[in-house]
């Protein structure tokens, strides 16, 4: 996959580089996550976060639903564990997935018009902020996707990879 914020906003193509090493990110360092998104907004790009607010961002998640809810991830990828059955033998050591799944629900975050449209078409309510959203990400989603139980990070993550191959196509 790459660069996941480029792979989110600019596609495929343009990801062919480590999220450590995005030209996108040059000259930011030490900024921090504002100073970084108003020098963007100034520019008319697209903000681009950082891979340790996305790590920042992550740690906030708490999955939710008692032990039902808590078992739909893999704690280590976030990926559903019907997708994901052993990934907690090694303790994610050797997880092809890890940084994938929640990291572009971050990114999602940063991005206005996805923002709005995750609101509309997928939250279904207004988030009030970060600590909501992450709330909700860690939550059981209402309905099955792709026949799976799911949380809505899971959700979130597969609306989001459909939307890229749609637009690949």
């Amino acid at each position: 996959m790459g660069c996941r914020p480029c792979w989110l906003l600019y596609g495929a193509a343009e990801a062919r580089h480590s999220w450590y090493r995005c030209p996108r990110l040059e000259g930011t360092e030490g900024r921090g996550a504002e100073g970084i998104e108003a020098a963007a907004a100034a520019e008319g790009e697209l903000y681009i976060p950082s891979f340790a607010d996305a790590m920042q961002f992550q740690s906030g998640i708490r999955y939710q639903g008692g032990r039902q809810g808590q078992c739909l991830s893999c704690f280590y990828c976030h990926l559903s564990q019907a997708l994901c059955p052993e990934g907690y033998k090694d303790q994610g050591r050797s997880c092809r997935y890890k940084h994938i799944v929640l990291p572009l629900a971050f990114i999602a975050f940063t991005q206005p018009p996805i923002w709005a449209w995750m609101e509309k078409e997928i939250v279904k309510r207004a988030l009030r902020d970060k600590r909501d959203y992450q709330n909700w990400l860690g939550q059981q989603h209402r309905q099955l996707v792709g026949g799976v139980e799911m949380t809505n990070a899971m959700a979130l993550f597969s609306w989001l990879i459909q939307q890229q191959q749609e637009e690949g196509s």
